[in-house]
């Protein structure tokens, strides 16, 4: 990993997923935290992207399920390459502003009144729907 930075970030972030469930709570430096490992390899691998907040979310799911590291990885590597959900999190977020987008013009077809309270409650779209995305529905 070239930039340690990006290290801290995930370390920080390891011990803020699902807390509650003790899952991903092991030492760092053991090499035994599985969540650890798998976003490190990650953002080792998409080093233009990197890590990036809501990953920890995906991962963890991951982990929760198929449990093994290597095949973790390779179903993020799916989803965030072939399925291009890495766009999500690319510095100017043009996924994201595309669902953004999306979601405007369908509450403006199918639901203005919908839309309205939004802006009437000074609620933005991106404040309200970001963080589904950005965990790809996990959070």
């Amino acid at each position: 990993m070239e930039n340690h930075s990006q290290e801290y970030i995930i370390s920080k972030d390891i011990f803020r997923t699902m807390p509650e469930t003790g899952l991903f709570s092991t030492d760092l430096k053991s090499g035994n935290n599985k969540l650890y490992n798998v976003l490190k390899a990650y953002t080792c691998y998409d080093n233009k992207v990197g890590y990036v907040q809501g990953m920890n979310y995906l991962a963890a799911l991951l982990l929760i399920e198929v449990k093994d590291e290597v095949k973790v990885f390779w179903c993020m590597f799916a989803l965030l390459f072939k399925r291009n959900w890495r766009m999500i999190y690319d510095v100017n977020t043009p996924k994201l502003m595309n669902l953004l987008a999306l979601i405007n013009d369908r509450l403006s077809k199918d639901d203005p009144q919908l839309l309205a309270h939004f802006k009437n409650e000074d609620i933005s779209l991106g404040a309200a729907f970001s963080p589904v995305f950005i965990t790809l529905f996990v959070y």
